[in-house]
């Protein structure tokens, strides 16, 4: 089953780790981050427990408030040419972007567990995470681990797999994440993926509640008259968080 823990070797799928990117360039990028002016706007509310907040550095409209993921050919918006080391290092990396933006998700916050791309299946693409602001215990959960995505790297994440996030503590989390379709660039950046086990550790499962309904809405978790939820969030905790296959993106 999808959500069974697996090992650092086959979640490489699902999450991996990328390019290395020099410390001082990870201290510009996030300076940026924390001192632009970005108009934060808070989205897909349905999808989390609040908390979770995005500003778009390339999109269709070229306006920095539009965080509705689409598809598109992306253009800077006002907020990037006030982020020059940013833009450069997108500029650099050569890529064709669908998306690229600032996520923030703030101290005791969480994403529930959902799919992305079930809409954008046409065309192949990728998303790809930069951390620039974390903290131990902010962790994206997928395949039954808990994975602490580390600074310093370039991630890949295929969100059409079950994932979710959390911020147990804080500080505050933010990832600089781009949505690129698969050019010819992409496979140079991707040519070595890896998942260092130091980064995940499998979630502790706990018995899982046996519950009984006799409908459901359009789209909710598919059950049978008596049937199981997933009995822990990303967290690991107890709280049931069910697979919600929405365009929210992580």
């Amino acid at each position: 089953m999808e959500d069974e823990a697996r090992s650092p070797h086959a979640l490489v799928g699902q999450v991996a780790q990328l390019d290395r990117l020099d410390d001082s360039l990870v201290e510009r990028l996030r300076h940026e981050a924390l001192t632009a002016p970005a108009p934060w706007k808070a989205a897909y509310g349905d999808y989390q427990s609040g908390g979770w907040w995005t500003t778009s550095l390339m999109n269709a409209s070229g306006d920095a408030r539009d965080v509705r993921i689409g598809e598109c050919t992306a253009r800077p918006t006002d907020l990037l040419a006030d982020m020059p080391v940013t833009a450069g290092l997108l500029a650099d990396m050569g890529l064709s972007y669908m998306w690229v933006r600032l996520a923030r998700l703030k101290a005791n916050a969480f994403l529930w567990e959902h799919r992305d791309y079930d809409e954008l299946d046409q065309v192949e693409r990728h998303r790809l995470h930069i951390p620039l602001h974390t903290n131990s215990f902010a962790f994206l959960v997928t395949g039954g681990t808990k994975i602490h995505m580390t600074g310093g790297r370039i991630w890949r994440l295929t969100p059409s797999y079950a994932h979710g996030v959390c911020n147990l503590l804080g500080p505050d989390r933010i990832h600089l994440i781009a949505d690129v379709y698969a050019d010819d660039a992409y496979p140079h950046l991707a040519k070595q993926c890896e998942l260092a086990p130091s980064s995940s550790e499998t979630l502790r499962r706990l018995p899982r509640p046996r519950w009984r309904t006799s409908s459901r809405a359009p789209g909710a978790w598919p059950i049978s008259a008596t049937s199981t939820r997933p009995s822990s969030c990303c967290c690991g905790c107890s709280t049931p968080s069910p697979c919600r296959r929405a365009p929210v993106t992580t």
